[in-house]
């Protein structure tokens, strides 16, 4: 299963989606989603959760987003995103915690 809880295995990988203008009609949520699946399933990993940050600026500090904030302040797991783009609009950010 490429979707369930912490283990603690070291392959626990945190989901990351981003988008600045949420419209009705995009499919960059889903799109998003098969990316960041397969890119943990190309590296045996899983997923432990989802840091979905929509209407959210990519100039905004990756820290003080709302929904990747927390994660990155407080809880633990690797982080994958469909690119980096959806961390930052305007650095390729790696993050490893």
């Amino acid at each position: 299963m490429i979707e369930r809880p912490y283990d603690g295995c070291g392959k626990c990988l945190l989901g990351v989606r981003r988008l600045s203008r949420m419209k009705p009609a995009t499919s960059s949520p889903e799109r998003q989603r098969e990316d960041v699946l397969t890119a943990a399933a190309s590296v045996g990993g899983h997923i432990i959760g989802w840091a979905d940050d929509w209407e959210v600026s990519g100039a905004t500090d990756p820290v003080t987003r709302p929904k990747l904030g927390p994660w990155l302040r407080d809880e633990r797991g690797r982080m994958t995103a469909s690119s980096p783009q959806r961390w930052t609009g305007s650095a390729a950010t790696s993050l490893t915690a």
